[in-house]
């Protein structure tokens, strides 16, 4: 029960962050993802934890 509620406090943060400074720095990371260098490197990395 313990680890269920702590994976729903984790989701709770990423739709509902706790500060400005979160909701900021989600959009500077999505923002960073579209760049293609590092695209590539968050592509391969998936790729890598799906095998």
């Amino acid at each position: 029960m313990v680890k269920r509620q702590a994976l729903a406090r984790r989701g709770m943060n990423q739709y509902a962050p706790p500060s400005r400074l979160h909701v900021w720095l989600n959009e500077v990371t999505i923002r960073a993802v579209t760049l293609p260098g590092i695209r590539d490197l968050v592509r391969r990395g998936i790729e890598r934890q799906n095998r």
